[in-house]
Order: C-alpha cells, then sequence, then structure tokens
C-alpha cells in the first residue's frame, strides 16, 4: 500500500488537491484560503507544497492530501485512496477489475453507458422534454444532474449493451433475467435521475414513472456494490462544500425537491433514495454538520418521516428543525411556483418538536385528537432532546405554540425520560442509567440470591416449602398490604435474614451480622426495583385505558401524575 500512496503523491501535488475545493493564493512559499472546515472570514488555511502538508489553524486540523480528502469527504482512508488514484490515473496494486465482471468498477462503466443512453433519449423526445420543464427543471439543471430518459421498449438498453456480459447488467440492477435466461429491461418509460455516490460516480438510479400507466411511480436500483439506498444520499456529492461552509443540511424526499433546490441556490440540500433516514445517512452527514432542517411533504406521510427521522437524529446529537410549507405543498411545487418566496421558509423552520405540534394542532379535527399526539409524538420528541437548558426552551416555547399547559407538557416529557431510561436497563442487561449505587442488583438477580440461601438447606423435603417462601417473597414485593401490614423494606429484609437464620447450616458465614447487613441493603436495592417494574406496568395499562376512555382523561392523568411522583421518590431512594 505505501507503494501507491507514493506513486499517487508523485503524480499529485496537495495543492492540486486542495485547490479544488479552496480557492488558494499564494502566501510566502505556502498558499493560504479560507478554512473548509468552518466558516470564516480571514484565511487561516496554509498549504505548504513542498512539505506535502496542509494546517488549518481554526480548526486544528491537518495532515497530507489523504488526509485532507477524508476529512472533506467524509470517507474512510480506503475510499480516499482509491479516489486520490482515480484523480492521478494510478492503478492501485492488487486492484484490477478487468478480470471481474462484477467489480463495482466494471458496474459504474456500465451505469455510465446507461446514464449517456438516458440523456439521448431525453434529449430526442420533445414529449418527455417538455414534461420536465414543466417541472420547472432548466436545461443546466437537467445538463448537470444528468436526467435522462428510459425508453417504453423492453429491450432498448440490453441491445444497446449488448457487448456487455448479462450478468453484469442484472449485477448493475439495469435489467432482469427470467428463469428462461432471456433479459428485459428494468427500467422503462420513465424520467431517469442516476443516483452519484459521494464522490460523484454514478451508483444507481431513481426512475419516475412517465406515462400514466407505469407502475409504480417511483422505481429505485436495486442495491449492488455500487449502490446502498441505507447508505448513499442524492445529491450529497454537490451539496458537501455548501452543507459545511452553512453548518446545515435540508433535506427533502424525492429528486425533482432536490434538483430544483439546488437550482435557486440551496445546495446544501440532499434527499433520500427510497428508504427512510438511516444512521448511515446520518453519519455521512455528521462529518459536514449537526444542523437538519427536514422538508419533507405536509401529509401524514412526511409528519411521519419527520418524527423516525428525528427520532434517529436527536439521540445522536443532531439539531433537528422542520419547515411547515404553505398550502401543504411539497418543495418542488412551491419552489415552483413561489421559488423568490423558498428562503423565507427556510429561515422560518422551527424544532421538529414544536413544528409538529403547530402542523398537527391546525390539522386535526378534535382537540382530543391533538393532545393525543402531544403525549404520544411531541412529548417523546421533546424527550430525546439531551441539553436540559434547550428541553426546558422547547417546552415552554411549544406550549405557548398550541395554547396547553407547560407543565403539564413537562410532566409528560419527564415520564418519557424516565420511561426511556427504564427501557434502556432493560436492553443493557439492567447497567442502569440512572447511575444506580456500586452493588446494587437487579430483581431477579435478588430472586436468585434469596434462592441460594435458602437451598443450603440440608433437608431436601424443605425444597417444597422454599419454593412457598419464594413465591411468597413476589407476594410481599407485588402487594400494597402484606397481613394487613403496609409492605416495609426493613419487614421484608427481617423475614428473609430470618429464613435464613433458619434455613442455613450452622458455622455459615452468611449469619456474620455484618455480611447480613449488606444483604439487607441489597435486598433493600431490589426491592425498589421491583416497584420500579411494577410502576412503569401500571403506567403502561393506563394509558391504554387512557387512550380507549377519553371521556375519563382527568382521572387518568391524575392516576399517572400519582405514578410520577411515586417513580421520582423510588427513584431517588435507589441513586442516593
Amino acid at each position: 500500500m505505501q507503494s501507491d500512496i507514493d506513486h499517487i503523491k508523485s503524480k499529485l501535488s496537495i495543492v492540486d488537491v486542495v485547490s479544488k475545493y479552496v480557492k488558494l493564493s499564494p502566501a510566502g512559499g505556502s498558499f493560504k484560503g479560507l478554512s473548509p472546515f468552518t466558516k470564516e472570514k480571514t484565511p487561516s488555511f496554509f498549504v505548504s507544497p513542498d512539505k506535502g502538508l496542509y494546517h488549518c489553524f481554526s480548526t486544528g486540523k491537518g495532515g497530507d492530501m489523504f488526509t485532507f480528502i477524508q476529512e472533506v469527504e467524509g470517507i474512510e482512508f480506503v475510499d480516499a485512496l482509491k479516489m486520490l488514484a482515480l484523480q492521478a490515473g494510478v492503478t492501485l496494486s492488487g486492484n484490477s477489475s478487468s478480470g471481474s465482471h462484477d467489480s463495482a468498477d466494471r458496474i459504474r462503466e456500465v451505469l455510465e453507458k446507461a446514464t449517456t443512453l438516458f440523456e439521448k433519449n431525453l434529449a430526442d423526445n420533445n414529449e418527455v422534454l417538455a414534461y420536465v420543464s414543466s417541472r420547472g427543471i432548466n436545461e443546466d439543471t437537467q445538463r448537470i444532474f444528468r436526467i435522462g430518459y428510459a425508453d417504453a421498449s423492453f429491450d432498448q438498453l440490453t441491445k444497446e449493451l449488448k457487448g456487455i456480459h448479462s450478468d453484469v447488467l442484472v449485477k448493475a440492477g439495469l435489467v432482469r433475467k427470467k428463469d428462461t435466461g432471456r433479459v428485459y429491461d428494468y427500467f422503462r418509460d420513465r424520467v431517469m435521475f442516476p443516483i452519484f455516490d459521494a464522490q460523484g460516480r454514478i451508483a444507481g438510479f431513481s426512475g419516475r414513472a412517465f406515462g400514466s400507466e407505469t407502475t409504480p411511480k417511483y422505481l429505485n436500483s436495486t442495491d449492488s456494490p455500487t449502490f446502498d439506498k441505507s447508505s448513499i444520499l442524492y445529491g450529497l456529492h454537490r451539496a458537501k462544500q455548501s452543507i459545511r461552509s452553512l453548518d446545515c443540511v435540508i433535506f427533502v424526499e424525492g429528486q425533482v425537491d432536490l434538483v430544483l433546490s439546488h437550482q435557486i441556490g440551496f445546495a446544501n440540500t440532499v434527499a433520500v433514495s427510497g428508504t427512510g433516514l438511516t444512521e448511515q445517512h446520518l453519519k455521512a452527514i455528521g462529518h459536514l454538520t449537526k444542523n437538519i432542517i427536514f422538508a419533507f411533504d405536509a401529509d401524514k406521510a412526511g409528519i411521519n418521516s419527520a418524527v423516525r427521522g428525528a427520532t434517529k437524529a436527536l439521540p445522536l446529537g443532531f439539531n433537528v428543525k422542520m419547515l411547515d410549507i404553505p398550502s401543504g405543498k411539497d418543495p418542488a411545487d412551491y419552489i415552483l411556483e413561489h421559488g423568490e418566496e423558498w428562503k423565507k421558509v427556510v429561515t422560518s423552520a422551527r424544532p421538529v418538536a414544536e413544528q409538529i405540534a403547530r402542523m398537527s394542532e391546525r390539522k386535526l379535527s378534535s382537540r382530543e385528537r391533538f393532545l393525543t399526539v402531544v403525549t404520544s409524538t411531541i412529548a417523546p420528541l421533546i424527550a430525546l432532546e439531551s441539553s436540559a437548558v434547550k428541553r426546558d426552551k422547547l417546552i415552554a416555547d411549544t406550549a405557548r405554540a398550541v395554547d396547553i399547559d407547560r407543565l403539564s407538557l413537562q410532566r409528560d416529557v419527564e415520564k418519557n425520560i424516565s420511561r426511556g431510561a427504564h427501557v434502556l436497563r432493560r436492553d443493557e442487561g439492567m447497567q442502569d442509567s440512572t447511575k444506580v449505587k456500586e452493588g446494587s442488583i437487579s430483581s431477579m438477580q435478588s430472586v436468585m440470591i434469596i434462592h441460594e440461601w435458602l437451598k443450603n438447606d440440608p433437608n431436601e423435603k424443605e425444597d417444597v416449602f422454599i419454593t412457598e417462601q419464594l413465591n411468597e417473597l413476589k407476594e410481599l414485593v407485588s402487594s400494597e398490604d402484606v397481613h394487613h401490614e403496609p409492605l416495609s423494606e426493613d419487614r421484608l429484609a427481617r423475614e428473609l435474614f430470618w429464613l435464613d437464620e433458619r434455613f442455613a447450616p450452622t458455622g455459615d458465614p452468611f449469619i456474620d451480622r455484618d455480611r447480613a447487613n449488606a444483604r439487607q441493603a441489597h435486598v433493600k436495592d431490589a426491592i425498589i426495583k421491583l416497584k420500579l417494574e411494577r410502576n412503569s406496568l401500571e403506567r403502561t395499562r393506563i394509558l391504554g385505558e387512557r387512550r380507549k376512555s377519553p371521556e375519563k382523561d382527568d382521572e387518568y392523568l391524575a392516576q399517572l401524575i400519582l405514578l410520577d411522583r411515586e417513580r421520582q421518590e423510588l427513584l431517588e431512594r435507589l441513586t442516593h
């Protein structure tokens, strides 16, 4: 690999590499420019051609051309190596694709040929050209994004690429093969949008139906060695620099939404391709910015997409906002009719929870349905905000915007935070996110410990009795009243100690009072956790009843408040 690196460096100057991203000007024996990693007005980014290094004084980042490409493109070293090898015209050792029909490089060659054919089809078809123009897409944008048209016939592409093995075409997602061995074109009668990877190479396609009888409306490439819909973002290859310089990314859902956004100057826009927002998408964006704006359709599907996306992004530390596009239009239609107003819409973006609350209040037919959305959707989204200061402001702003009680919303948010901690403990094997003191144990562990204490009885005939005692222990924990005596941790601990003294063999070290006291502390801790589990189950039950009987909402809310208080008291006792 070192020979590949040296070969590339002998072919390329770091100035050649960096100048594609940064406007450089001479500064003595070096070059300087505005940092590509942050917004600044005074150049703090320097490149030394003699040393082959760069350094950014604003961010402290520095390195060689490979490091630079990794940083600016948000990719791993291997991908940076391949990217610069392509730029330098260097064939990497052991990486020749000539002998492999289904290699990524070979597939990209085939996709490039298909794109050229689709572009020619569009140029020759006035009807389709008229449709594309009617969507507001001008000639420059068509050329930049290489928009084309797939003919309605079943074999135009197959015939055009007849010199290429059918297995490669299948692997590239361009054709399908029947059981008989006959192949046919996958994309037919569709306006074609090539999907580029982050390095600007064609990775796949998204086709929009042209004829009224063509179904489905949208058809995307299947996953292949070059195309993975869960990680690739449409338009990212042209958006990276704007995202970084503006410190913000706008997410849209469709190709037309994206190309029109870029056409009017919003080059920091990207789109998902045939899937929802994924953690891989967020990882790619996280190299560039932590600020997201969702510009999805204003219908139910668009709102649901925003909720799902925010649920993934907020826990990863992203700041997530959402647009409320006037008249319920999608971005493409609004830009087509009111292009000059799009900037106002974007700058009016609000935090996603507040925006969804506003939109839901306006769209839903009854106040009761809206309040259900607040409980089921808005509060959980606010709870995902990790900053307490930002969370309190969001609660206040949202409550004021939709005229709901601030304290009630805050209680719902806090319940979701507590419930989230409970789920986390369950998923992580009781690795308690509430910072339970060292030495505390789970309820199931306590039962196991008690069983270990009791099984030391040498008299096997006592086994049934011991099991009954364990069942009684469970009843003690789950009941509000034991023999008409309030549930008491001290009482239960005394009973457990008595059981241990009765069943443990003479001389067992457990009878040592210090160790007994330590065991008592474990038991108390376990009992609190069992109470917390019971509290959570009861809360779930009441929420279910509340949804079924909205007319009793006040009654159920009162019960939930009491359960919340109990939970907070238990958590305080557990952690102190």
